[in-house]
C-alpha cells in the first residue's frame, strides 16, 4: 500500500477508530481484516450487512492514522469503481452500532401452573396407573368371563385368519389354472384353416398390382374383358353424339349462307329496278 502519498485532511479528531466508507463488493470480511490488519492490531471491529461501510478500532492511534493515510481515497477492491473514504470516529459510535445489530435476548419465565389442575392431573394418573395393574393382574382364564378374549384364543383366531386367506388365494390360483387350460384347449380346436388366415402374412402392393419398371413406380392393373367392353360402348356413344352436333353445325351454317344469297339477290334486284326508273 503506498505511504508516501499525502491524504485529503480529516473532518474528525484523530481517535484509535477509523470509518471506512464506499465499500463494493464483491469481497469477504476476512479479506478486509487481513487488509486492515497490514497497519496495526484490530481490537474491535463492526461492519453493516449489505458490506458498504465499517468502523475498525486498533491498539494505538498512530496505526489509526498509518491506515487512513494508506486506504484514503484508494479503490479497493480493484473491482470496485467507487475511491474509499477513510475518517476517524469516536469509540461510542461503534459502541452504538454494534449494538443495534446485536440481537436482545428475550427473558424466558418457567410456566406458571394451577395448583388445582396440577393435583387433578396427578389423580388421573394414579387412577390410570391402578386401572393398568389390574388389568395385568386378571388371570387368562378370567377374561373370558369379562368379555375379553385370551392371548391365546387371539393367537388362535390369527392362525384361522392366516388359513382362511391361504386358502382363499390357493382357490383364486385354480381358477385361473383352470381358466388358462379352457383357453388353451379352445385354441387347440379351431379348424387349421381358420388359423392359416388368421396366421397369414398381409399381402404387399407388389402382390396386388402391377408396376413400372421406372421409379418412382406407378401401380396398375390391367382392365377385364367387360371393362373394355363398356368403355367401348361408352367411346362409341360419344363418337355419334359429336358427329350429331357436327352434322347439326353443318345444317346450320348451310341455312345461313342460303339466306345471305337470297337477301344478296334481293338487294341486286332492287338496285336494278331503281337504277331503270332512273334511265327512263
Amino acid at each position: 500500500m503506498p505511504s508516501e502519498r499525502e491524504p485529503s485532511p480529516a473532518r474528525r479528531k484523530s481517535s484509535t477508530v477509523i470509518y471506512i466508507r464506499n465499500l463494493v463488493r464483491p469481497f469477504t470480511v476476512n479479506q478486509l481484516k487481513e487488509l486492515l490488519a497490514r497497519t496495526g492490531k484490530i481490537t474491535d471491529f463492526w461492519i453493516d450487512n449489505i458490506k458498504s461501510k465499517c468502523y475498525c478500532m486498533y491498539e494505538t492511534e498512530a496505526q489509526s492514522v498509518e491506515t487512513r493515510t494508506a486506504l484514503h481515497g484508494v479503490r479497493w477492491p480493484p473491482s470496485n469503481p467507487k475511491k474509499l473514504l477513510v475518517d476517524y470516529a469516536p469509540a461510542d459510535e461503534l459502541d452504538h452500532h454494534k449494538a443495534l445489530t446485536e440481537p436482545i435476548p428475550r427473558k424466558t419465565e418457567p410456566l406458571k401452573v394451577d395448583p388445582f389442575f396440577a393435583t387433578r392431573q396427578q389423580e388421573e394418573q394414579r387412577a390410570e396407573g391402578a386401572r393398568e395393574k389390574r388389568r395385568e393382574v386378571v388371570r387368562e382364564w378370567d377374561r373370558v368371563k369379562i368379555g375379553e378374549t385370551s392371548p391365546g384364543e387371539k393367537e388362535r383366531e390369527r392362525e384361522l385368519r392366516r388359513r382362511e386367506r391361504e386358502e382363499q388365494e390357493a382357490g383364486e390360483k385354480r381358477k385361473r389354472r383352470s381358466r388358462s387350460k379352457e383357453k388353451e384347449e379352445k385354441k387347440e380346436k379351431r379348424p387349421a384353416e381358420k388359423r392359416q388366415k388368421e396366421e397369414a402374412p398381409a399381402k404387399l402392393l407388389d402382390d396386388l398390382f402391377r408396376k413400372t419398371k421406372t421409379t418412382p413406380c406407378i401401380y396398375w392393373l390391367p382392365l377385364t374383358a367387360e371393362q373394355i367392353a363398356e368403355k367401348e360402348q361408352q367411346r362409341r356413344l360419344r363418337m355419334a353424339e359429336r358427329q350429331k352436333r357436327l352434322e347439326a353445325h353443318q345444317a346450320a351454317a348451310a341455312a345461313a349462307t342460303k339466306t345471305a344469297d337470297k337477301r344478296g339477290r334481293s338487294r341486286s334486284r332492287s338496285r336494278s329496278r331503281s337504277n331503270s326508273r332512273r334511265r327512263r
